[in-house]
């Protein structure tokens, strides 16, 4: 990975990506900020390679839109417009069949919340229910 150069592809999204404000005329790289900047930043410190940001062009994360095609961050890493992307993106089993993700770098704890079953109320005739065995034990054949 050394010295070589990567197209990232990325998508708006604050405090992942984001355009940088400023009264300047920014170029490349300086144009972007966010999470995700940093960490391409630092992997490239330590990896020593260079990248090159570009947003997508349909500002879509990605989804199969027939078999084997992709649109989105997906479909441009997928064609060789982009070597990678990083970004918030979910691993679905459709995306992981056609894709390597790395482990992910957060984990939001997003989930999913129910209400436990609840025991049925007890009936108003429940407290006849201890002499249901009695019953049927001395009242049996006769």
């Amino acid at each position: 990975m050394a010295n070589k150069t990567f197209v990232i592809t990325a998508i708006l999204n604050p405090p992942y990506t984001m355009l940088v404000e400023s009264h300047k005329k920014l170029s490349g790289n300086d144009r972007f900020e966010g999470f995700a900047i940093d960490l391409a930043k630092e992997l490239s410190n330590i990896l020593g390679f260079n990248y090159t940001f570009k947003l997508v062009d349909d500002d879509k994360y990605g989804g199969e839109t027939s078999p084997g095609n992709w649109n989105g961050m997906l479909g441009e890493v997928m064609d060789g417009t982009a070597d990678f992307c990083i970004a918030d993106i979910s691993i679905t089993s459709s995306r992981a069949s056609a894709f390597a993700f790395t482990m992910p770098w957060l984990n939001l704890g997003i989930s999913i919340l129910y209400v436990k079953p609840r025991a049925a109320a007890p009936s108003l005739l429940a407290f006849l229910d201890p002499f249901k065995s009695w019953e049927t034990r001395h009242t049996g054949d006769r």
